[in-house]
């Protein structure tokens, strides 16, 4: 029986071809993307919150969500990550496709955003 790639720990890295750089010193967590078989759930960290929800994957299509999270406040010094966490849960929940190279995982959304998570 062969695992699917999908079913990994991933790290956010770049969003629309602008790499994240996470610094232990910064008080905030990278971003992850947990999926497992088991039960076809996802779960991670984004910011000082950790989330959970449903997966459903169908060919190159992946649906997760809806989710929830915890609602812990964190001063998140720079703008691009604090704007990034308001809308990374909903983004989520709106991929239209994904597929697996190498080391990273790349979900692509229809109006052309492209993340890339790297494994950890």
């Amino acid at each position: 029986m062969q695992t699917n790639p999908l079913f990994n720990q991933w790290q956010l890295s770049m969003v629309e071809e602008q790499a994240l750089r996470w610094r232990p010193d910064a008080g905030i967590a990278p971003f992850t993307l947990i999926l497992t078989a088991e039960g076809e759930t996802a779960h991670g960290q984004v910011a000082c919150n950790r989330w959970h929800g449903a997966v459903r994957i169908e060919g190159t299509q992946l649906s997760i969500g809806p989710s929830r999270s915890t609602r812990a406040r964190c001063l998140i010094d720079d703008p691009a990550h604090r704007s990034l966490e308001q809308r990374y849960l909903a983004a989520l929940q709106q991929v239209s496709r994904y597929h697996v190279e190498a080391e990273r995982l790349v979900l692509e959304w229809e109006n052309g955003d492209r993340w890339v998570f790297s494994a950890r």
